[in-house]
């Protein structure tokens, strides 16, 4: 009797548990397996663009306007009004009539909070906590509409001051939200200005989707002038996707202040690894990003080549995106592959490249060796470090690209440290200096001719004991004190970033 008691109660509670399961699969938009799948359980991969709705109020229209062009999604750009610039706060009637006007036109509303913009580094911006604050104000207009709605809690909540600050801080923000009774979908975007250069998120990736019990958060990247190559986008969609955890490029551009990202990059990883991009932005931009506008003055008839690219272009909205299946009531069609007019780039004629070996000592920079069909040079001296291993950024090997027709130029693999927010209104970051070496070699550590982030990194690693003494160590002492300390490495970084002029050797 007693078996047959604990039998029942164990029953009962598997039953209990599938129930809740159900319960829940029935909410709306629900991620499994590293992947977004809509009310109906289909599949639902992200390709949209941002609106600034919190400027422009009064362009209601573009949200047909941008359905018009393909686009599954709109990024919303909200404000809680509570940035020192006086943004001004979208209210609840305000923000269900956004999300009604998206579903008259059968397109997926992501809401986000603007205000928290490069926190603890930007003047103004405010915290996750409080854009949390604000999603509980405007809770009696967005439940109900799980099946449609995306929350993205944070517009790219930390700049680069205090960045490490940004994973507690998400977590407590996820935590609260799902404390609050949300049970919409979450996307939380990246420090750094959403760059993640820092590779924050993507080290606490893991331990951060983890936080939501439901299981239901995205990890969101914005990429600009960090992703400029192909192999540093390929990298960090590959690092989180091989975790099982799901993402999307929540912000791209065609050009930046802060470099010039690879679109056409972005867009076929994006198709490859079945990933969500939403390009910035439809029209609006100004301090001098009017650039990434896709229209000419909210006329959907006059793209820009920015928005002719994101539009028509391979791998674009019209030929990639799709109709999520809640609107349509079908299933939707598999992923398609990736338009074969975007490849990687071409690396050059693989006939005299060597293979890599890993018991043979590569001493000089810039030496190209070739493996699993791609092309690989290094940048310092290494032994042994598999280049499909040591080749994202500011590592040993660059990915030059794969085996085609010849290239004569030779890379020479650089990426700066992004210093401007890559939305509203950025300022200009400093051109970095690589076309001379001033007096003489000075901090030109590696020998090739120019003083780059390669050599402060050669500098960092001596002086913290990674690196063997395989450059010249006297030209490294750039303050002249009689020792290569970090201290070195900082004023090499800042004059690459022409921070200073020079040095005093």
């Amino acid at each position: 009797m007693k078996n047959k008691v604990l039998s029942y109660v164990c029953t009962c509670a598997l039953f209990l548990v599938f129930l809740q399961a159900g319960a829940y699969a029935e909410v709306g938009f629900h991620v499994n397996n590293g992947r977004l799948y809509d009310a109906n359980n289909n599949e639902f991969v992200m390709r949209g663009v941002s609106h600034a709705h919190t400027w422009y109020e009064d362009k209601t229209s573009a949200i047909a306007d941008i359905k018009s062009v393909g686009a599954n999604v709109i990024r919303i750009v909200l404000s809680s009004g509570d940035h020192a610039e006086d943004w001004g706060r979208n209210e609840p009637a305000d923000v269900r009539n956004v999300i009604d006007l998206c579903i008259q036109n059968q397109v997926i509303a992501m809401l986000e909070c603007h205000d928290t913009t490069g926190y603890g580094e930007k003047s103004g911006s405010v915290s996750l906590s409080t854009a949390v604050a604000y999603w509980r104000d405007l809770q009696s207009v967005l439940t109900g509409y799980e099946d449609y709605v995306l929350i993205n809690i944070g517009n790219e909540p930390y700049g680069n001051t205090n960045a490490r600050d940004w994973v507690q801080a998400t977590r407590s923000a996820i935590q609260s939200m799902r404390s609050a009774g949300f049970d919409h979908t979450l996307v939380v975007d990246a420090p750094n200005w959403g760059q993640d250069w820092e590779f924050i998120m993507r080290d606490n990736a893991q331990s951060i989707y983890n936080t939501d019990t439901t299981g239901n958060t995205i990890l969101s990247i914005h990429m600009y002038g960090v992703f400029e190559k192909d192999n540093t986008i390929n990298n960090y969609i590959t690092a989180i996707k091989d975790q099982g955890l799901p993402l999307v490029i929540g912000e791209f551009g065609h050009d930046h202040s802060d470099g010039d990202p690879d679109e056409d990059a972005i867009m076929f990883r994006s198709v490859e690894h079945n990933v969500g991009y939403i390009g910035w932005s439809w029209c609006g931009n100004s301090g001098g990003v009017e650039y990434l506008d896709m229209v000419n003055n909210w006329n959907v008839n006059s793209l820009t080549s920015w928005g002719d690219r994101i539009v028509n272009g391979a791998n674009g909205l019209r030929s990639k995106a799709g109709v999520c299946s809640v609107f349509s009531g079908a299933s939707v069609t598999p992923p398609a592959a990736p338009d074969p007019t975007d490849p990687p780039p071409s690396a050059g004629s693989c006939a005299n490249i060597p293979e890599w070996n890993a018991s043979t000592i590569y001493d000089q920079s810039g030496t190209r060796v070739k493996l699993n069909d791609l092309v690989y040079q290094n940048n310092w001296y290494t032994t042994g470090q598999n280049p499909e291993e040591y080749s994202e950024d500011n590592q040993v090997w660059t990915m030059i690209g794969i085996c085609e027709e010849v290239i004569n130029t030779t890379p020479v693999p650089s990426t700066p440290v992004p210093t401007t927010p890559p939305t509203s209104a950025p300022t200009v970051a400093p051109t970095p200096v690589t076309t001379q070496v001033p007096g003489g070699n000075t901090g030109d550590v590696n020998g090739d001719g120019i003083v780059d982030i390669v050599d402060g990194l050669l500098v960092a690693q001596y002086y913290v004991d990674l690196n063997p003494t395989d450059f010249n160590v006297s030209v490294a002492d750039t303050n002249c004190n009689g020792s290569v300390d970090i201290i070195d490495a900082l004023l090499i970084a800042q004059y690459y970033v022409s921070l200073i002029p020079g040095f005093d050797c």
